[in-house]
């Protein structure tokens, strides 16, 4: 019996150290030399104990953790990329105590050098611009036209002509600053929304102070997990509800605009007509790899048949 307890007990504490590759993410990047230079090589460690195998995390959670680790030491910044990851794993056991550890290696490169990138505008061409033009031009009149019916919208609710006081030269001034701060904290660029129009109409609150409070609450809960995922266990059915009221607001506030504007006359029927059907119906243009969405046509739709009526009246009246 002793013999047997001496080998059971040995065979307990043998500590086993078992190294392998096991690649799980292995990322081989192949690139010429003439355009990165490498910048550092950087290491994590994930380890996780168990005791008669219980205990400690999941294998690919200890993977996730050793990979967000060797991320976070990595720093990126500006063109910086981490490439070729491997993540090893090994094993100690002593007695009826484990501990594994999944060990993270990897390396920072910088993509590009100051040479090519002033090169790089040599390559600019008259049809790349119009390329560019084509993309972008048509979503600045989407956001220009969204920002004037917002504010047209915001000044029936308050009884104040926000287009005139404080003018649309300021308030578009305040949503070309607002998208730059926004860019340069890492956040999308920021312009009004009808949702935000909406819940100004359904509450009947458009306080500065409190939109203000209000904004600067939802960034300090946004650090508290617990209440995050409270707001992201809402169900569906309640969020649907909330968003037909939200935007039948923002529908309705739509057709209040068109209350004001002669549809017995042909041409802003017409006008109207162009806008609302395209928009409607899903009107896209796709031009090889540019794509012109829907409330981008009807927008320009708008536009260029309310400028050629408005000639056209502008002629009959000088005829």
């Amino acid at each position: 019996m002793a013999v047997a307890a001496v080998l059971l007990l040995a065979g307990c504490g043998i500590s086993q150290n078992l190294t392998t590759n096991a690649n799980l993410n292995q990322t081989n990047v192949v690139l010429s030399q003439k355009n990165f230079h490498v910048v550092k090589n950087v290491e994590a460690e994930a380890t996780a104990t168990y005791v008669f195998g219980i205990g400690g995390m999941s294998k690919k959670a200890l993977y996730s953790n050793a990979v967000a680790e060797l991320t976070k030491n990595a720093n990126l910044t500006g063109s910086q990329a981490l490439v070729n990851v491997t993540v090893k794993n090994s094993a100690k056991s002593i007695l009826c105590y484990t501990k594994i550890t999944y060990h993270a290696e990897g390396t920072v490169i910088e993509i590009g050098d100051k040479k090519q990138a002033v090169n790089g505008f040599g390559e600019l061409s008259a049809s790349y611009i119009a390329k560019i033009v084509v993309a972008y031009v048509p979503v600045a009149f989407v956001v220009f036209a969204e920002h004037i019916a917002d504010h047209k919208n915001l000044s029936y609710i308050i009884d104040k002509d926000l287009i005139n006081d404080p003018g649309l030269d300021k308030t578009l001034l305040g949503d070309g600053v607002g998208s730059i701060a926004g860019t340069v904290f890492g956040v999308c660029p920021n312009t009004t929304y009808g949702e935000s129009v909406g819940c100004v109409d359904i509450t009947r609150n458009a306080s500065v102070a409190t939109i203000t409070t209000t904004a600067i609450m939802c960034m300090v809960i946004s650090f508290f997990g617990p209440f995050v995922t409270f707001l992201s266990s809402i169900p569906n059915c309640v969020m649907g509800g909330v968003c037909i009221a939200l935007y039948g607001f923002i529908a309705v506030s739509g057709l209040k605009m068109i209350q004001n504007v002669n549809l017995n006359e042909n041409g802003n029927l017409f006008v109207v007509s162009s806008i609302l059907i395209p928009g409607i119906g899903g009107l896209s243009l796709t031009f090889g790899k540019i794509t012109i969405t829907t409330i981008a046509c009807a927008l320009i739709l708008g536009i260029v048949s309310n400028l050629l009526l408005n000639k056209f009246r502008k002629t009959s009246n000088e005829g």
